[in-house]
């Protein structure tokens, strides 16, 4: 068994890191740290009800940017201590088409944001959504384009089949933090796994008040979570039991109880590449460019024109249950 951890991937890091995986794998340059703000494209297609959420935002120019993992989740989007982290582009085209025909042009979304203070909608974060025309299907081809200030962007991701459903759910209490007064509750899952298929898993959870969380905020959300774990199947047997999601975790983050009634457990089944990008940030976190550390170098992604971030196509096992 392969399991790979990953601090504060979709808020922080996404922003700075890219890859490509279109035909060949390429790395990108670590002159993005001191050149020209480039353009960062992160976005998610499922077989789960949409809409499908795109975010375009610009990247850091700093590795101190970089090296900053205090955006406190998903909470801190644009700004930290007056600074833009991530500048957000409202004014892109972006399109997701399959290869069955049906195409999409996406708008900013109108999906109300959680504190008003900030913004009233995530679109003025940078996040677009589909209509209602195109719905994700395992073994579907998908291709993401944006257009922005006169450049294309482009990038193409295949939805691999299901993963198997997770057919158990339980807690533990762990703590995980020094100094951290009570125990966070952290999912146990188990699930059947095929013997006759390579297959390569992301895991990820959060509670919340049952009634409160709409059908298709889930797609917005697995863009915001940054808690990561994934596997692939090389040292799994036919039956995976009591696989702790406690990977990732850092200060101030996991399931407290008093979040919500209910807990949400997803498995992403992921294609080869998408499992190598987050490899190559696990990778990345260790090599921090620390006295007896190499710099940082850049993970490799499927978007063109030198674009951060990732696109990516997956089908999803989703269990409910109630939170602890």
């Amino acid at each position: 068994m392969k399991k790979l951890k990953t601090d504060s991937v979709f808020t922080s890091l996404l922003a700075l890191l890219s890859i490509m995986f279109s035909g060949c794998l390429e790395e990108v340059s670590d002159d993005i740290f001191a050149g020209e703000q480039v353009l960062v494209i992160n976005g998610i297609i499922t077989n789960e009800t949409g809409p499908y959420y795109v975010r375009v935002t610009k990247s850091n120019s700093t590795l101190t940017d970089f090296n900053q993992f205090d955006t406190n989740g998903s909470s801190t989007l644009t700004t930290r201590e007056d600074r833009i982290v991530h500048e957000p582009v409202t004014d892109a085209l972006v399109i997701i088409a399959d290869n069955e025909g049906y195409s999409d042009t996406l708008t900013l979304s109108s999906l109300p944001y959680e504190n008003i203070a900030q913004a009233e909608t995530w679109g003025e974060f940078g996040f677009y959504e589909t209509t209602t025309s195109i719905i994700g299907r395992p073994g579907n081809s998908y291709t993401l384009t944006v257009l922005y200030k006169g450049e294309e962007y482009t990038a193409v991701a295949t939805m691999p089949a299901a993963p198997p459903p997770i057919d158990e759910v339980d807690f533990e209490a762990k703590i995980l933090t020094s100094g951290q007064p009570e125990p966070y509750q952290i999912p146990v899952i188990s699930f059947d796994e095929p013997q006759d298929e390579v297959n390569f898993y992301r895991f990820a959870y959060w509670g919340f008040t049952s009634g409160f969380l709409q059908e298709g905020s889930y797609n917005l959300r697995t863009l915001l979570y940054d808690d990561v774990i994934i596997l692939d199947d090389e040292f799994l047997g036919p039956r995976v039991e009591n696989l702790s999601l406690d990977a990732a975790l850092v200060e101030g983050q996991g399931l407290d109880p008093f979040l919500g009634d209910s807990t949400a457990v997803y498995s992403y089944s992921l294609e080869k590449g998408v499992f190598n990008y987050y490899e190559d940030l696990q990778h990345q976190l260790r090599s921090d460019g620390g006295a007896f550390s190499p710099a940082p170098a850049s993970p490799r992604n499927n978007l063109s024109n030198g674009a951060l971030g990732l696109w990516q196509a997956s089908a999803v096992s989703r269990r409910i249950v109630l939170s602890p």
